[in-house]
C-alpha cells in the first residue's frame, strides 16, 4: 500500500472523523495483504509448500470482508481462518488487522429505549428470569418491536428469536406498532418449527403489544405459555436487545433508507441470509444459529470410548 494511505482522514457518519489505513479495501486483495501477518508462521491441517499456505490464507482474507458485510473483528476472522484449516490465533489476526487500519464493527454505547406499559387482562409472570438460554431448542422464544428509520417515515419491526440457537424463527415489518405485528411474526415462529411444540415460553417486555388480550388468545391457541419482565427494567429482555444493537451498528445504520419497500427487502435479506445463515455468533461458538442447530439436532453415536456425531 503506498505509504501517502497511511495517514488518510475522512469524514464519517455522524461528524466524526477517523484515522485510516484502508477502511474502504475490504473488497481488494491487494490493499488487504500484510506482509507482517503472511510471513509469520502459519500451520495448516493439510500441510504443504509456503507458497500454497500464503495463497490460502489470501484467499481467505480477501473472502471474509464482503462474506461479513465488512462487519468481521478479529475473533470471527480468525474462525474464518480456522476453518480453512489455517492455524493462527486471534492476537496475530489483530496485529495485522491494526497495521492495515481495518477494523470490525463495534456496538455503540446502548441506549434504553422506554417501553410504554400496558394493561394486563391476565396474570403473566416472568417465567424466564432472564435464563434466555436453558441449553434446549423451543424452550425460551424472545420477541421484541424496533422502530426503523426511512425516508417515508418510521417502520417497525418484531422478531421472534430461539433463546438456545438466537436464530430468527419470525419476523414481521409495518408502519404501525400493533398486536397484530407481533401476532404475524410469532405465527411464522410457529410454521418454521411446524407445529410441534411442548411448553415453549414466549417472553417479551410489558409492550401494549404484548399485553394485549388479542395476542393472549394467540397464545392459547398455539399452545404457548406467555413470559413477562418488570416494568421498565430493559434488563428483563436483554438479549431481545442485544439483536437490535446487532441489526443496527452492523447493517441498517450504516446507510440511509429511502423507502419502507427497500427495508423490508433488505431486512428480510439481512436475517434470513446473512444472520441466521452466515454469521457467526460468539455465544455459540463462532458458528452460525442454522448451523448451531442443525449440530444440535444431530444424532450422537458412541465409537469406541469416543462420542461422535
Amino acid at each position: 500500500m503506498p505509504r501517502n494511505h497511511k495517514n488518510r482522514v475522512l469524514p464519517a457518519h455522524g461528524g466524526f472523523r477517523r484515522q485510516i489505513t484502508a477502511l474502504c479495501a475490504w473488497p481488494e486483495c491487494s490493499k488487504y495483504h500484510d506482509p507482517g501477518f503472511i510471513n509469520g508462521p502459519i500451520k495448516t491441517n493439510n500441510p504443504s509448500s509456503g507458497t500454497s499456505s500464503k495463497a490460502c490464507l489470501m484467499n481467505v482474507f480477501c473472502s471474509t470482508g464482503p462474506k461479513s458485510h465488512k462487519t468481521y473483528g478479529a475473533p470471527r476472522i480468525t474462525a474464518d481462518l480456522h476453518d480453512e484449516g489455517i492455524d493462527v490465533d486471534r492476537k496475530t489476526v489483530a496485529k495485522s488487522m491494526r497495521r492495515q487500519g481495518i477494523e470490525g464493527i463495534s456496538p455503540r454505547s446502548w441506549v434504553p429505549v422506554t417501553t410504554i406499559p400496558g394493561t394486563l387482562s391476565h396474570n403473566i409472570p416472568d417465567r424466564v428470569k432472564r435464563d434466555f438460554d436453558t441449553g434446549a431448542l423451543n424452550r425460551v422464544w424472545i420477541s421484541d418491536i424496533t422502530y426503523l428509520k426511512t425516508n417515508q417515515g418510521w417502520l417497525y419491526l418484531c422478531v421472534v428469536r430461539d433463546g438456545c440457537s438466537r436464530r430468527v424463527l419470525g419476523w414481521a415489518m409495518d408502519d404501525t406498532q400493533t398486536t397484530r405485528l407481533v401476532e404475524r411474526a410469532l405465527r411464522m415462529a410457529h410454521t418454521l418449527r411446524r407445529g410441534v411444540l411442548d411448553g415453549v415460553v414466549f417472553h417479551a417486555d410489558r409492550g401494549t403489544q404484548f399485553t394485549s388480550d388479542q395476542l393472549y388468545r394467540v397464545c392459547q391457541e398455539l399452545g404457548i405459555a406467555q413470559s413477562m419482565g418488570r416494568t421498565g427494567v430493559c434488563f428483563d429482555n436483554s438479549m431481545a436487545e442485544s439483536f437490535w444493537s446487532t441489526l443496527k451498528n452492523e447493517f441498517y445504520d450504516r446507510r440511509w433508507w429511502a423507502t419502507r419497500d427497500e427495508v423490508c427487502g433488505e431486512v428480510a435479506r439481512w436475517i434470513e441470509v446473512f444472520y441466521n445463515r452466515q454469521r457467526r455468533h460468539s455465544a455459540l461458538g463462532f458458528i452460525p444459529p442454522v448451523q448451531f442447530e442443525q449440530d444440535h439436532a444431530r444424532p450422537v453415536r458412541s465409537v469406541g470410548n469416543q462420542q461422535v456425531a
